[in-house]
């Protein structure tokens, strides 16, 4: 089995990245994975809660998944293939100090990364979140689906 690999290719998560994205599925016949691991953070407590921050860590870290995931999804339905892997943090499982704006928006990839599984689970797709302690989220989205059915 021969294996191709592509360079790595960094595309920033905006609607820039669509020119490049087909290039690299014209070039490569379609992308395989995309794994979503971007991030920003700065450090705020509650006495200090700056508006501005917050919207900027939720731009880059959550709205920029969404817009990666407009950009390769339909690419990747209509392949018929592919895998998406979402990085968060333990930081979205639990408030930890200093962590005002950045938890919250890792906790929404979290779940993004559940809802995205049980969407994409019918169509014979892949989605996770491997935050860097805690097991694999779709993991525990077969447990949630389990339980529903029973």
């Amino acid at each position: 089995m021969q294996m191709r690999w592509c360079c790595r290719r960094t595309l920033p998560a905006t609607p820039t990245c669509v020119p490049p994205l087909a290039h690299i599925e014209a070039a490569w016949g379609g992308i395989d994975l995309m794994v979503y691991l971007a991030g920003t953070y700065a450090p705020m407590r509650a006495p200090g809660i700056d508006l501005a921050r917050v919207r900027q860590t939720f731009d880059i870290n959550v709205i920029g998944c969404y817009a990666a995931l407009a950009a390769v999804m339909p690419g990747m339905l209509a392949q018929g293939a592919g895998a998406v892997a979402i990085v968060s943090s333990v930081a979205g499982y639990r408030g930890l100090p200093n962590a005002l704006s950045y938890g919250p928006t890792k906790a929404a990839l979290i779940n993004l990364a559940e809802a995205l599984y049980l969407d994409l689970r019918p169509r014979d797709k892949r989605a996770s979140n491997r935050p860097r302690v805690r097991g694999h989220t779709a993991h525990r989205a077969e447990q949630v689906q389990h339980a529903r059915r029973s």
